[in-house]
């Protein structure tokens, strides 16, 4: 076994704790003046490397990978620990024994990692071990098992990185930490793309562009059972991390293969093809916030692509979060979609977490969101549920739901997203989820603490049916937790309760602690709806689909009895009794008029 040097506390650095005289903080600072930084390294009093990777994104990556871990009294070893930021963090949050490795960047001579690396770790004081071996050479042999493996940044610049995963996956007793550049996201199978040049951000030290299936079945190939992705909490799908384990906490070697033998990936579940993605980029000047792109797919089925691309238009919704929220706050979009909040709420310089599950359209959100040039909004490809794991998807477009089978995507609680994203105190919280509303709700414990949250949902009564439970479930649970709801109605805030009638099928519902007063609330209206109003919406659901008039037949029965008495009702009644869907006909049951 090679063995580690260790730097003890205590060397000629500066005790980050301790109270310097000036000269020995500048003298810190012309040395650190001396090196390029890749990693900005809070040394103490005031000095931080000028690292290219900002304080602010290695906090959230840091977060990222370590929040799923508890380092108190365990082993870790840093692969390609370069200024070794991941190293002193995990020392930092309890880390027993550290061991940093490099080679490249440790000997490169512009670099010259090695030297900042004993710097940094001089100038805090930390006790952490380093050797400098190439990663291609270490082994299980070489440097001992580590209940945590840190590999990060590392596999796609490596021109064998299989091997070298196989080499070190036995090192790792408890947990392998990889983190990685993906590609061919769409491919539909395990797969790596080939550079044979700079193609990757100019960058000739890149070789592989593997997809998340392809890291996840060579994880298992290598031992690893319990494989946990997400996608990088800064630039989304095109990095991610993931966290191995084994169930038995064993370590396994791969199993060998003779020379020139291709390893087949085992994936039982392979995402499906989704090469049909032809990214349309469609440019609107929006009033007060300047150029927003959206991103969609040329499908001319989906009305709502279509209208997309035709123009766009403020919503009310909308429009009141960007009355409501400020520069600088948090707004969390479950359900995003192609971005018709976070983009317009983004350009207001609020920071946005956009979670949306179907692949296609996290595709889609993550490049209208880059090409809007929205640094503060973070796309997140998940599901954001009551559980956590892996789910499956059905739908498309804007109707996608979780189903018993489908698109597998990952599955979180809310409140775990947004501690790992960095989003821990949002404003407003806005769900979309078509039917499962219910199970978020129940996934955002800790969010819903917060004694200023405002929540915006969907209330689809169809969605709602097909997910077992009514619309006015869903708002009932959300009276339980004490929030007064509001309908958005054009311009006017309608105030409601979980039993009153619902005009259309879909509705969206302002869920906010304390009581509206009548009258102007910024460019909108808190009153009830005038009987003529509410008449005139159930009219527009009759020109519409069955799911539509399947709402109108079973909300009926919670109208007021002026509503009922209208003779406009009466002709209403009229043209569903004679609906030729039979699911329209028996949700009428409730007046005895099944026919």
């Amino acid at each position: 076994m090679t063995l580690p040097n260790r730097i003890p506390g205590g060397g000629t650095g500066i005790h980050p704790s301790s109270t310097p005289g000036i000269e020995p903080v500048l003298d810190l600072r012309r040395r650190v003046a001396q090196y390029q930084w890749f990693h900005s390294i809070d040394l103490g009093h005031g000095v931080v490397t000028p690292g290219v990777k900002s304080q602010e994104l290695l906090a959230a990556e840091a977060r990222a990978i370590f929040g799923p871990c508890n380092l108190e009294g365990k082993s870790v070893l840093d692969v390609c620990a370069w200024n070794g930021y991941f190293a002193f963090e995990a020392k930092r949050r309890g880390a027993a024994r550290v061991l940093a490795t490099d080679d490249y960047c440790w000997s490169h001579p512009q670099y010259r990692g090695k030297e900042t690396f004993d710097l940094a770790c001089d100038a805090l004081q930390v006790d952490v071990e380093d050797l400098q071996i190439d990663v291609s050479h270490l082994s299980l042999e070489r440097v001992g098992s580590f209940d945590i493996v840190l590999f990060l940044g590392v596999f796609y610049h490596l021109i064998d990185p299989i091997r070298v995963l196989q080499s070190i996956a036995p090192i790792a007793t408890e947990r392998l930490v990889l983190e990685t550049h993906l590609d061919l996201h769409d491919l539909g199978r395990p797969g790596m793309v080939f550079y044979p040049g700079a193609e990757l951000a100019n960058d000739e030290s890149t070789w592989w562009g593997p997809n998340r299936q392809a890291i996840e079945c060579l994880l298992r190939q290598f031992g690893f059972d319990v494989i946990d992705f997400r996608p990088h909490p800064v630039v989304g799908a095109a990095r991610g991390i993931f966290h191995a384990r084994r169930s038995n906490m064993r370590p396994q070697a791969g199993r060998p293969r003779s020379p020139g033998t291709v390893a087949p990936f085992a994936h039982t579940a392979p995402l499906p093809a989704s090469n049909d993605v032809n990214i349309q980029f469609t440019d609107h000047e929006v009033e007060g916030l300047g150029r927003i792109s959206f991103a969609t797919d040329g499908a001319e089925w989906d009305g709502l692509l279509h209208d997309l691309r035709a123009g766009y238009t403020i919503e009310p919704e909308v429009r009141y979060c960007l009355e409501v929220l400020e520069p600088g706050q948090q707004f969390t979009d479950v359900g995003a979609h192609l971005g018709e909040f976070t983009l317009p709420i983004g350009k207001r310089g609020v920071r946005c977490l956009a979670i949306e599950a179907l692949p296609k359209n996290f595709t889609l959100l993550a490049k209208a969101i880059q090409r809007t040039g929205l640094r503060h909004v973070v796309p997140v490809h998940a599901a954001a549920t009551n559980a956590t794991g892996v789910g499956a998807m059905s739908g498309h477009g804007a109707w996608g739901s979780l189903a018993e089978s489908g698109i597998p995507v990952p599955r979180m609680t809310l409140d775990d997203l947004t501690e790992i994203y960095g989003f821990e105190q949002p404003k407003i919280v806005r769900i979309d989820v078509e039917g499962g509303e219910r199970a978020v709700l129940r996934g955002m414990r800790r969010l819903l603490t917060l004694p200023d949250l405002e929540i915006i949902i969907e209330c689809n009564s169809w969605a709602c049916r097909s997910n077992n439970y009514s619309g006015g479930a869903l708002l009932a649970q959300l009276a339980r937790l004490g929030f007064n709801l509001y309908l958005f109605e054009g311009d006017v805030l309608v105030p409601r309760q979980p039993e009153d009638f619902q005009e259309a099928c879909s509705a969206r519902y302002l869920a906010i602690r304390r009581l509206l007063p009548t009258g102007p609330l910024g460019s909108f209206f808190v009153r009830t709806l005038t009987l003529e109003e509410s008449l005139e919406t159930v009219e527009r659901q009759l020109e519409q689909g069955s799911a539509q008039r399947w709402h109108v037949a079973n909300a009926l029965q919670y109208a007021s009895k002026a509503l009922l008495d209208d003779p406009k009702t009466t002709h209403i009644f009229a043209r569903l009794e004679a609906d030729a869907d039979l699911l329209v006909r028996e949700a009428l049951a409730w007046r005895g008029s099944v026919g």
